[in-house]
Protein backbone atom coordinates (compact mmCIF):
# COMPACT_ATOMS: atom_id res chain seq x y z
CA UNK A 1 0.00 0.00 0.00
CA UNK A 2 1.34 3.41 -0.94
CA UNK A 3 2.32 6.04 1.62
CA UNK A 4 -0.42 8.35 0.34
CA UNK A 5 -3.06 5.68 0.90
CA UNK A 6 -1.78 5.06 4.41
CA UNK A 7 -2.06 8.75 5.35
CA UNK A 8 -5.48 9.08 3.72
CA UNK A 9 -6.92 6.33 5.93
CA UNK A 10 -5.15 7.17 9.17
CA UNK A 11 -7.09 5.87 12.18
CA UNK A 12 -6.30 4.97 15.77
CA UNK A 13 -4.56 1.57 15.75
CA UNK A 14 -6.13 -1.49 17.35
CA UNK A 15 -5.01 -1.64 20.99
CA UNK A 16 -7.23 -4.42 22.29
CA UNK A 17 -10.80 -5.18 23.20
CA UNK A 18 -11.58 -1.63 24.35
CA UNK A 19 -11.39 -0.10 20.87
CA UNK A 20 -11.90 -3.19 18.72
CA UNK A 21 -15.49 -2.42 17.73
CA UNK A 22 -14.69 1.11 16.58
CA UNK A 23 -11.55 -0.08 14.84
CA UNK A 24 -13.45 -2.86 13.06
CA UNK A 25 -16.12 -0.50 11.69
CA UNK A 26 -13.49 1.89 10.33
CA UNK A 27 -11.42 -0.95 8.86
CA UNK A 28 -14.44 -2.34 7.00
CA UNK A 29 -14.96 1.10 5.45
CA UNK A 30 -11.29 1.39 4.49
CA UNK A 31 -11.17 -2.09 2.96
CA UNK A 32 -14.41 -1.42 1.09
CA UNK A 33 -13.06 1.83 -0.32
CA UNK A 34 -9.91 0.03 -1.49
CA UNK A 35 -11.95 -2.83 -3.03
CA UNK A 36 -10.23 -5.30 -0.70
CA UNK A 37 -13.04 -6.39 1.65
CA UNK A 38 -13.95 -9.47 -0.41
CA UNK A 39 -10.41 -10.80 0.09
CA UNK A 40 -10.68 -10.32 3.86
CA UNK A 41 -14.14 -11.83 4.40
CA UNK A 42 -13.38 -14.80 2.10
CA UNK A 43 -16.04 -14.03 -0.51
CA UNK A 44 -13.32 -14.02 -3.22
CA UNK A 45 -11.45 -17.31 -2.97
CA UNK A 46 -8.03 -17.95 -4.44
CA UNK A 47 -8.52 -18.85 -8.14
CA UNK A 48 -7.05 -21.94 -9.83
CA UNK A 49 -5.77 -20.09 -12.90
CA UNK A 50 -2.09 -19.21 -12.48
CA UNK A 51 -2.25 -15.68 -13.90
CA UNK A 52 -5.39 -14.85 -11.91
CA UNK A 53 -3.80 -16.41 -8.82
CA UNK A 54 -0.85 -13.99 -8.99
CA UNK A 55 -3.20 -11.02 -9.12
CA UNK A 56 -5.25 -12.44 -6.23
CA UNK A 57 -2.14 -12.90 -4.06
CA UNK A 58 -1.06 -9.34 -4.80
CA UNK A 59 -4.43 -7.94 -3.74
CA UNK A 60 -4.65 -10.20 -0.69
CA UNK A 61 -1.16 -9.14 0.40
CA UNK A 62 -2.24 -5.50 0.09
CA UNK A 63 -5.28 -6.23 2.29
CA UNK A 64 -3.05 -7.92 4.88
CA UNK A 65 -0.76 -4.87 4.96
CA UNK A 66 -3.77 -2.58 5.29
CA UNK A 67 -4.81 -4.47 8.42
CA UNK A 68 -1.41 -4.87 10.07
CA UNK A 69 -0.41 -1.23 9.53
CA UNK A 70 -3.37 -0.28 11.69
CA UNK A 71 -2.66 -2.65 14.57
CA UNK A 72 -0.74 -1.42 17.61
CA UNK A 73 2.63 -3.03 18.37
CA UNK A 74 1.15 -4.62 21.50
CA UNK A 75 -1.36 -6.58 19.36
CA UNK A 76 0.79 -7.15 16.29
CA UNK A 77 2.17 -10.36 17.74
CA UNK A 78 -1.15 -12.10 17.08
CA UNK A 79 -1.13 -11.45 13.32
CA UNK A 80 2.55 -11.10 12.42
CA UNK A 81 2.70 -14.69 11.16
CA UNK A 82 -0.63 -14.59 9.27
CA UNK A 83 -0.31 -15.69 5.64
CA UNK A 84 -3.53 -14.16 4.32
CA UNK A 85 -5.68 -11.15 5.14
CA UNK A 86 -8.59 -13.44 6.10
CA UNK A 87 -6.42 -15.33 8.56
CA UNK A 88 -5.34 -12.09 10.25
CA UNK A 89 -8.89 -10.73 10.28
CA UNK A 90 -10.39 -13.89 11.77
CA UNK A 91 -7.66 -14.09 14.42
CA UNK A 92 -8.35 -10.58 15.67
CA UNK A 93 -12.10 -11.20 15.56
CA UNK A 94 -11.80 -14.37 17.63
CA UNK A 95 -9.68 -12.59 20.22
CA UNK A 96 -11.57 -9.35 20.71
CA UNK A 97 -15.17 -9.80 19.47
CA UNK A 98 -17.54 -10.35 22.40
CA UNK A 99 -19.58 -13.52 21.86
CA UNK A 100 -21.90 -15.91 23.61
CA UNK A 101 -24.55 -15.59 26.34
CA UNK A 102 -22.17 -14.09 28.92
CA UNK A 103 -21.33 -11.20 26.58
CA UNK A 104 -25.04 -10.53 26.04
CA UNK A 105 -25.78 -10.63 29.78
CA UNK A 106 -22.94 -8.26 30.66
CA UNK A 107 -23.90 -5.82 27.92
CA UNK A 108 -27.59 -5.85 28.81
CA UNK A 109 -26.67 -5.23 32.44
CA UNK A 110 -24.67 -2.16 31.44
CA UNK A 111 -27.32 -0.82 29.12
CA UNK A 112 -30.26 -1.23 31.51
CA UNK A 113 -28.53 0.19 34.58
CA UNK A 114 -26.50 3.12 33.24
CA UNK A 115 -27.74 6.58 34.34
CA UNK A 116 -26.56 10.02 33.37
CA UNK A 117 -25.59 12.01 36.47
CA UNK A 118 -27.17 15.36 37.29
CA UNK A 119 -25.26 17.99 35.35
CA UNK A 120 -23.51 15.33 33.28
CA UNK A 121 -22.69 15.66 29.58
CA UNK A 122 -25.89 14.56 27.83
CA UNK A 123 -24.30 14.18 24.39
CA UNK A 124 -21.54 11.91 25.76
CA UNK A 125 -24.19 9.83 27.53
CA UNK A 126 -26.20 9.44 24.32
CA UNK A 127 -23.07 8.27 22.47
CA UNK A 128 -22.51 5.64 25.17
CA UNK A 129 -26.09 4.40 24.85
CA UNK A 130 -25.74 4.26 21.06
CA UNK A 131 -22.57 2.22 21.48
CA UNK A 132 -24.40 -0.29 23.67
CA UNK A 133 -27.21 -0.53 21.12
CA UNK A 134 -24.75 -1.21 18.31
CA UNK A 135 -22.99 -3.90 20.33
CA UNK A 136 -26.30 -5.58 21.09
CA UNK A 137 -27.17 -5.60 17.40
CA UNK A 138 -23.79 -7.18 16.63
CA UNK A 139 -24.55 -9.94 19.12
CA UNK A 140 -27.85 -10.63 17.39
CA UNK A 141 -29.92 -8.92 20.10
CA UNK A 142 -31.51 -6.19 18.02
CA UNK A 143 -33.06 -3.36 20.02
CA UNK A 144 -35.95 -1.68 18.22
CA UNK A 145 -36.04 2.10 17.93
CA UNK A 146 -39.00 2.52 20.28
CA UNK A 147 -37.33 0.33 22.92
CA UNK A 148 -34.09 2.26 22.60
CA UNK A 149 -35.97 5.56 22.94
CA UNK A 150 -37.53 4.33 26.19
CA UNK A 151 -34.18 3.12 27.52
CA UNK A 152 -32.58 6.45 26.67
CA UNK A 153 -35.30 8.50 28.39
CA UNK A 154 -35.17 6.20 31.42
CA UNK A 155 -31.43 6.81 31.76
CA UNK A 156 -31.79 10.61 32.01
CA UNK A 157 -31.44 12.39 35.40
CA UNK A 158 -34.48 12.88 37.65
CA UNK A 159 -34.54 16.61 36.87
CA UNK A 160 -35.59 15.70 33.31
CA UNK A 161 -38.88 14.09 34.40
CA UNK A 162 -41.01 17.06 33.29
CA UNK A 163 -39.32 16.96 29.88
CA UNK A 164 -39.84 13.20 29.58
CA UNK A 165 -43.56 13.66 30.30
CA UNK A 166 -43.92 15.61 27.03
CA UNK A 167 -43.39 12.44 24.97
CA UNK A 168 -46.28 10.38 23.70
CA UNK A 169 -46.07 6.72 22.70
CA UNK A 170 -45.90 7.62 19.00
CA UNK A 171 -42.99 9.99 19.64
CA UNK A 172 -40.81 7.06 20.72
CA UNK A 173 -40.98 5.28 17.37
CA UNK A 174 -38.19 7.40 15.87
CA UNK A 175 -35.18 7.30 18.21
CA UNK A 176 -33.28 9.80 16.06
CA UNK A 177 -35.96 12.44 16.66
CA UNK A 178 -35.96 11.61 20.37
CA UNK A 179 -32.19 12.18 20.47
CA UNK A 180 -32.63 15.45 18.58
CA UNK A 181 -35.16 16.72 21.14
CA UNK A 182 -32.95 15.65 24.04
CA UNK A 183 -29.95 17.49 22.60
CA UNK A 184 -32.05 20.61 22.00
CA UNK A 185 -33.31 20.50 25.59
CA UNK A 186 -29.76 20.02 26.89
CA UNK A 187 -28.60 23.02 24.87
CA UNK A 188 -31.48 25.12 26.22
CA UNK A 189 -30.72 24.12 29.80
CA UNK A 190 -27.04 24.92 29.40
CA UNK A 191 -27.90 28.32 27.94
CA UNK A 192 -30.39 29.00 30.76
CA UNK A 193 -27.78 28.03 33.34
CA UNK A 194 -25.25 30.37 31.76
CA UNK A 195 -27.82 33.19 31.72
CA UNK A 196 -28.68 32.57 35.37
CA UNK A 197 -25.02 32.79 36.32
CA UNK A 198 -24.74 36.07 34.45
CA UNK A 199 -27.83 37.47 36.19
CA UNK A 200 -26.54 36.46 39.61
CA UNK A 201 -23.19 38.11 38.91
CA UNK A 202 -24.91 41.27 37.74
CA UNK A 203 -27.36 41.42 40.65
CA UNK A 204 -24.56 41.07 43.21
CA UNK A 205 -23.14 44.46 42.25
CA UNK A 206 -24.24 47.41 44.44
CA UNK A 207 -26.80 49.50 42.62
CA UNK A 208 -25.90 52.84 44.21
CA UNK A 209 -27.93 55.95 43.57
CA UNK A 210 -29.59 56.01 40.16
CA UNK A 211 -28.76 58.83 37.79
CA UNK A 212 -31.31 61.43 36.71
CA UNK A 213 -33.13 60.29 33.57
CA UNK A 214 -35.38 62.93 31.97
CA UNK A 215 -37.29 60.27 30.03
CA UNK A 216 -38.64 58.60 33.19
CA UNK A 217 -41.89 59.77 34.79
CA UNK A 218 -42.74 58.80 38.38
CA UNK A 219 -46.27 57.41 38.74
CA UNK A 220 -46.35 58.56 42.36
CA UNK A 221 -45.51 62.27 42.25
CA UNK A 222 -45.65 62.85 38.47
CA UNK A 223 -42.15 64.36 38.35
CA UNK A 224 -39.39 63.49 35.90
CA UNK A 225 -36.11 61.74 36.62
CA UNK A 226 -37.02 58.76 38.81
CA UNK A 227 -39.43 55.83 39.17
CA UNK A 228 -41.99 55.24 41.92
CA UNK A 229 -39.69 52.80 43.76
CA UNK A 230 -37.21 55.68 44.26
CA UNK A 231 -39.79 58.36 45.04
CA UNK A 232 -39.41 60.23 48.34
CA UNK A 233 -42.76 61.99 48.41
CA UNK A 234 -44.96 61.40 51.53
CA UNK A 235 -47.42 59.22 49.62
CA UNK A 236 -44.69 56.71 48.84
CA UNK A 237 -43.28 56.49 52.38
CA UNK A 238 -44.48 53.70 54.65
CA UNK A 239 -46.06 54.22 58.07
CA UNK A 240 -42.70 54.44 59.83
CA UNK A 241 -41.43 56.98 57.31
CA UNK A 242 -38.59 54.75 56.19
CA UNK A 243 -38.82 54.78 52.41
CA UNK A 244 -35.57 52.87 52.13
CA UNK A 245 -37.06 49.92 54.01
CA UNK A 246 -40.16 50.05 51.82
CA UNK A 247 -38.05 50.04 48.69
CA UNK A 248 -36.04 47.15 50.08
CA UNK A 249 -39.20 45.15 50.73
CA UNK A 250 -40.34 45.76 47.18
CA UNK A 251 -37.01 44.53 45.89
CA UNK A 252 -37.21 41.43 48.09
CA UNK A 253 -40.74 40.79 46.89
CA UNK A 254 -39.75 40.85 43.25
CA UNK A 255 -36.93 38.43 43.87
CA UNK A 256 -39.47 35.74 44.81
CA UNK A 257 -41.55 36.13 41.65
CA UNK A 258 -40.94 34.53 38.28
CA UNK A 259 -39.14 37.13 36.19
CA UNK A 260 -39.68 36.54 32.49
CA UNK A 261 -36.50 38.39 31.60
CA UNK A 262 -33.45 39.45 33.56
CA UNK A 263 -33.09 43.25 33.84
CA UNK A 264 -30.82 44.58 31.13
CA UNK A 265 -29.25 47.97 31.55
CA UNK A 266 -28.43 48.07 27.86
CA UNK A 267 -31.93 47.37 26.66
CA UNK A 268 -32.22 50.73 24.97
CA UNK A 269 -29.19 49.87 22.89
CA UNK A 270 -30.71 46.68 21.52
CA UNK A 271 -31.75 46.31 17.91
CA UNK A 272 -35.34 46.09 16.64
CA UNK A 273 -37.84 43.76 18.26
CA UNK A 274 -39.10 40.91 16.06
CA UNK A 275 -42.74 39.82 16.31
CA UNK A 276 -44.25 37.05 14.21
CA UNK A 277 -47.54 36.06 15.84
CA UNK A 278 -50.88 37.39 14.61
CA UNK A 279 -49.59 40.08 12.32
CA UNK A 280 -51.01 39.43 8.85
CA UNK A 281 -54.06 40.82 7.14
CA UNK A 282 -56.31 38.10 8.54
CA UNK A 283 -55.85 39.23 12.13
CA UNK A 284 -59.08 41.26 12.45
CA UNK A 285 -61.04 38.29 11.13
CA UNK A 286 -59.32 35.87 13.49
CA UNK A 287 -59.99 38.12 16.47
CA UNK A 288 -63.64 38.50 15.53
CA UNK A 289 -64.41 34.87 14.78
CA UNK A 290 -62.42 33.40 17.65
CA UNK A 291 -63.86 35.74 20.25
CA UNK A 292 -60.40 36.77 21.41
CA UNK A 293 -60.23 40.19 22.99
CA UNK A 294 -57.50 42.58 21.94
CA UNK A 295 -56.45 42.50 25.60
CA UNK A 296 -55.74 38.75 25.41
CA UNK A 297 -52.27 37.49 26.32
CA UNK A 298 -50.83 35.22 23.62
CA UNK A 299 -47.79 32.97 23.82
CA UNK A 300 -45.55 33.82 20.86
CA UNK A 301 -42.52 31.75 19.83
CA UNK A 302 -41.42 34.45 17.38
CA UNK A 303 -41.22 37.41 19.78
CA UNK A 304 -37.78 38.54 20.86
CA UNK A 305 -39.40 40.76 23.54
CA UNK A 306 -42.75 40.85 25.34
CA UNK A 307 -45.25 43.25 23.72
CA UNK A 308 -47.94 45.02 25.80
CA UNK A 309 -50.72 47.21 24.37
CA UNK A 310 -51.85 49.19 27.42
CA UNK A 311 -49.51 51.68 29.11
CA UNK A 312 -51.50 51.45 32.35
CA UNK A 313 -50.32 47.86 32.84
CA UNK A 314 -46.70 48.93 33.45
CA UNK A 315 -45.42 49.26 37.03
CA UNK A 316 -42.38 51.14 35.73
CA UNK A 317 -42.00 52.82 32.38
CA UNK A 318 -39.28 54.45 30.26
CA UNK A 319 -40.17 56.16 26.99
CA UNK A 320 -38.33 54.76 23.97
CA UNK A 321 -39.80 56.58 20.97
CA UNK A 322 -38.87 55.15 17.60
CA UNK A 323 -38.16 51.58 18.76
CA UNK A 324 -38.88 49.47 15.69
CA UNK A 325 -41.08 46.36 15.82
CA UNK A 326 -40.50 44.17 12.78
CA UNK A 327 -43.53 42.03 11.99
CA UNK A 328 -46.23 44.51 12.99
CA UNK A 329 -46.23 46.60 9.85
CA UNK A 330 -45.27 50.19 10.60
CA UNK A 331 -45.73 49.78 14.35
CA UNK A 332 -43.17 51.10 16.79
CA UNK A 333 -42.65 50.76 20.51
CA UNK A 334 -43.35 53.85 22.58
CA UNK A 335 -41.73 52.68 25.80
CA UNK A 336 -40.43 49.80 27.85
CA UNK A 337 -40.90 48.56 31.40
CA UNK A 338 -42.22 45.81 33.66
CA UNK A 339 -45.70 44.29 33.73
CA UNK A 340 -46.82 41.95 36.53
CA UNK A 341 -49.16 39.13 35.52
CA UNK A 342 -51.10 36.56 37.52
CA UNK A 343 -51.37 33.11 35.94
CA UNK A 344 -54.26 30.89 37.00
CA UNK A 345 -54.09 27.11 37.02
CA UNK A 346 -57.11 25.56 38.71
CA UNK A 347 -57.27 27.06 42.20
CA UNK A 348 -53.59 28.03 42.17
CA UNK A 349 -52.26 31.41 41.07
CA UNK A 350 -48.70 32.37 40.24
CA UNK A 351 -47.31 35.85 39.78
CA UNK A 352 -44.76 36.50 37.03
CA UNK A 353 -43.01 39.70 35.98
CA UNK A 354 -42.57 40.53 32.29
CA UNK A 355 -39.42 42.64 32.43
CA UNK A 356 -38.17 44.82 29.59
CA UNK A 357 -41.56 44.57 27.83
CA UNK A 358 -42.29 46.82 24.84
CA UNK A 359 -45.30 49.16 24.91
CA UNK A 360 -47.01 49.06 21.51
CA UNK A 361 -50.66 50.26 21.52
CA UNK A 362 -51.15 49.25 17.86
CA UNK A 363 -50.32 45.57 18.47
CA UNK A 364 -53.33 43.28 17.84
CA UNK A 365 -52.79 41.45 21.15
CA UNK A 366 -50.49 41.37 24.16
CA UNK A 367 -47.65 38.97 23.30
CA UNK A 368 -45.57 36.92 25.75
CA UNK A 369 -42.17 35.92 24.35
CA UNK A 370 -41.66 32.16 24.72
CA UNK A 371 -37.91 32.66 24.39
CA UNK A 372 -37.87 35.01 27.39
CA UNK A 373 -39.93 32.78 29.68
CA UNK A 374 -37.73 29.83 28.73
CA UNK A 375 -34.72 31.83 29.90
CA UNK A 376 -36.56 32.45 33.18
CA UNK A 377 -37.00 28.73 33.84
CA UNK A 378 -40.60 28.38 32.65
CA UNK A 379 -40.99 25.64 30.03
CA UNK A 380 -43.95 25.43 27.57
CA UNK A 381 -45.03 21.78 27.27
CA UNK A 382 -47.67 20.50 24.84
CA UNK A 383 -50.53 18.43 26.22
CA UNK A 384 -51.95 16.85 23.12
CA UNK A 385 -52.19 19.11 20.08
CA UNK A 386 -54.39 21.88 21.43
CA UNK A 387 -53.11 22.75 24.91
CA UNK A 388 -49.81 24.29 25.95
CA UNK A 389 -48.87 24.10 29.64
CA UNK A 390 -46.35 26.36 31.38
CA UNK A 391 -44.17 24.28 33.73
CA UNK A 392 -41.84 25.84 36.31
CA UNK A 393 -38.40 24.53 37.27
CA UNK A 394 -39.98 22.21 39.88
CA UNK A 395 -42.18 20.52 37.28
CA UNK A 396 -45.38 22.22 38.46
CA UNK A 397 -47.89 23.51 35.90
CA UNK A 398 -48.46 27.20 36.68
CA UNK A 399 -50.58 28.15 33.66
CA UNK A 400 -51.93 26.90 30.35
CA UNK A 401 -53.13 28.07 26.95
CA UNK A 402 -55.79 26.36 24.83
CA UNK A 403 -55.41 26.66 21.06
CA UNK A 404 -57.93 29.09 19.59
CA UNK A 405 -58.00 29.90 15.86
CA UNK A 406 -54.37 28.81 15.57
CA UNK A 407 -53.29 31.01 18.51
CA UNK A 408 -52.48 30.19 22.14
CA UNK A 409 -54.15 32.69 24.54
CA UNK A 410 -53.09 32.08 28.14
CA UNK A 411 -55.27 32.50 31.23
CA UNK A 412 -53.57 35.57 32.67
CA UNK A 413 -54.51 38.91 34.18
CA UNK A 414 -52.56 42.00 35.17
CA UNK A 415 -51.47 41.50 38.78
CA UNK A 416 -51.11 45.14 39.79
CA UNK A 417 -52.86 47.52 37.39
CA UNK A 418 -51.60 51.09 37.85
CA UNK A 419 -52.76 54.49 36.69
CA UNK A 420 -50.67 56.89 34.68
CA UNK A 421 -50.77 59.34 37.60
CA UNK A 422 -49.88 59.37 41.29
CA UNK A 423 -51.08 57.00 43.86
CA UNK A 424 -50.37 53.41 44.64
CA UNK A 425 -53.09 50.99 43.56
CA UNK A 426 -55.25 49.89 46.49
CA UNK A 427 -54.95 46.19 47.27
CA UNK A 428 -57.96 44.27 48.61
CA UNK A 429 -57.68 42.20 51.77
CA UNK A 430 -56.39 38.68 51.18
CA UNK A 431 -55.90 35.52 53.20
CA UNK A 432 -52.44 34.60 54.44
CA UNK A 433 -52.34 31.86 51.81
CA UNK A 434 -53.20 34.36 49.06
CA UNK A 435 -50.45 36.72 50.25
CA UNK A 436 -48.09 33.74 50.35
CA UNK A 437 -48.73 33.06 46.65
CA UNK A 438 -48.83 36.76 45.78
CA UNK A 439 -45.27 37.23 47.02
CA UNK A 440 -43.86 34.23 45.17
CA UNK A 441 -44.43 31.68 47.99
CA UNK A 442 -42.75 33.77 50.70
CA UNK A 443 -42.75 32.06 54.12
CA UNK A 444 -45.38 33.05 56.70
CA UNK A 445 -42.81 34.53 59.11
CA UNK A 446 -41.59 37.02 56.53
CA UNK A 447 -45.17 37.89 55.57
CA UNK A 448 -46.02 38.68 59.20
CA UNK A 449 -42.94 40.88 59.39
CA UNK A 450 -44.08 42.85 56.34
CA UNK A 451 -47.51 43.40 57.87
CA UNK A 452 -46.54 44.04 61.50
CA UNK A 453 -43.80 46.53 60.62
CA UNK A 454 -45.97 48.32 58.06
CA UNK A 455 -43.31 47.75 55.43
CA UNK A 456 -45.83 47.47 52.57
CA UNK A 457 -48.72 49.82 51.89
CA UNK A 458 -52.10 48.12 51.47
CA UNK A 459 -51.10 44.85 53.16
CA UNK A 460 -54.53 43.89 54.50
CA UNK A 461 -55.30 40.40 55.80
CA UNK A 462 -58.82 38.99 56.00
CA UNK A 463 -60.08 38.44 59.58
CA UNK A 464 -59.73 34.90 60.95
CA UNK A 465 -57.45 33.94 58.07
CA UNK A 466 -55.45 30.82 59.12
CA UNK A 467 -51.66 31.09 59.21
CA UNK A 468 -51.25 27.36 58.71
CA UNK A 469 -52.08 26.02 55.28
CA UNK A 470 -50.70 23.52 52.79
CA UNK A 471 -49.19 24.95 49.60
CA UNK A 472 -48.85 22.14 47.05
CA UNK A 473 -46.07 23.81 44.94
CA UNK A 474 -44.01 24.43 48.11
CA UNK A 475 -44.44 20.83 49.26
CA UNK A 476 -43.42 19.54 45.85
CA UNK A 477 -40.43 21.89 45.75
CA UNK A 478 -39.16 20.79 49.17
CA UNK A 479 -39.72 17.13 48.28
CA UNK A 480 -37.70 17.58 45.09
CA UNK A 481 -34.84 19.31 46.94
CA UNK A 482 -34.48 16.44 49.44
CA UNK A 483 -34.47 13.70 46.84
Amino acid sequence: MSESSNSTYKIEPLKGGDNYRTWKVKMIDILTDLDLLEYVDGSRAEPADQSAKEDWKKKDRKALSTIRLRVDDSCLIYVEDSKTSKEAWDTLNDMYEAKGPIAIVLLRRKMFTVRCEEGGDIETHIKLMRSYQSQMNTLGQKIEKADFSMLLLTSLPDSWDSFISTFGSTDLEDSNKVIQRILQEASRRNERSANSDAVLTSSSKPSGKSKFNPRITCYCCGRLGHIAAECRCPKCRNKSGNSQTSNQSRNNRSSHAHVAEAPDSDSDKEGPTYVFAAVDAAIPTVSHTSGLSSDAWLLDTGCTRHVVRNKEYFVDYVETPGHQLIGLGISSGLGTGTVNLTLTEGKETTRIALSNAIHCPTAPYNLISVGKILSAGITPVFQGKNQLNLVNSHGTIIGHAVKTAGLFPIDASVAEPTRAHPAIAEIDAKTWEEWHRFYGHLNIGSLKLLKDKGMVAGFHVKPNSPTKFQCIPCVQSKSHEHQ
